[in-house]
C-alpha cells in the first residue's frame, strides 16, 4: 500500500502542470488532519510549494532542472485571498431534510475565479430519472476543466 504522501504526490503529477492542489480535494485519500500533515511534510522537502493555506503547487521539473514556480505561488495567493470567499447562505444540520450531522455551506467565489468556456455543442441537457416522477439531471453543464478549476 502506497504512504499518502506517495498518493498525494502521484495525484498533483496527473494534474496539468500549474495546476493547484487543495487539500480538500484529496480527503478520498485519507482524514483532514493526515492530509494536511502530508501536506506540510512535502512543502517542507520542497517536493511542493505551499501557495497559501491549504493551497499547493508542484514544482516544474525539466531537462533544465527544477523551477519553483513562485511566481504562479504568489499570483494565486494574492488573486484568491481567503477574505475573497463568502458565505451566502447557510442552513443549519437539523434543518436539512433529511437531517444531517452537518451544517451546509453555499460559498460565493469572486468574480473570475472559473474562466468559463464557450457552451459546447448542444450545451447541458436535461435526463429524466426512471420511476422518479419530476427528477432530473441536468448533464454537460460544466466543462472537464471548468469542474477542475472548481475543485482546486
Amino acid at each position: 500500500m502506497q504512504r499518502l504522501t506517495e498518493q498525494i504526490l502521484e495525484h498533483a503529477r496527473r494534474l496539468p502542470e500549474g495546476t493547484p492542489v487543495a487539500a480538500k480535494s484529496l480527503l478520498h485519500l485519507g482524514n483532514r488532519a493526515a492530509v494536511d500533515q502530508a501536506l506540510s511534510r512535502l512543502a517542507e522537502r520542497g517536493q511542493l510549494l505551499r501557495a497559501g493555506r491549504g493551497v499547493y503547487l508542484l514544482p516544474v521539473t525539466s531537462r533544465f532542472g527544477t523551477r519553483a514556480l513562485e511566481a504562479a505561488c504568489a499570483e494565486l495567493a494574492a488573486a484568491f485571498p481567503p477574505s475573497a470567499f463568502s458565505v451566502i447562505h447557510r442552513e443549519k444540520a437539523a434543518d436539512r431534510r433529511p437531517p444531517t450531522k452537518h451544517d451546509l455551506a453555499i460559498w460565493r467565489l469572486p468574480r473570475g475565479a472559473v474562466a468559463f468556456e464557450a457552451a459546447a455543442d448542444g450545451g447541458p441537457r436535461r435526463v429524466d430519472v426512471p420511476d422518479l416522477p419530476g427528477a432530473f439531471v441536468l448533464v454537460d453543464v460544466l466543462s472537464e476543466a471548468e469542474c477542475r478549476q472548481l475543485i482546486a
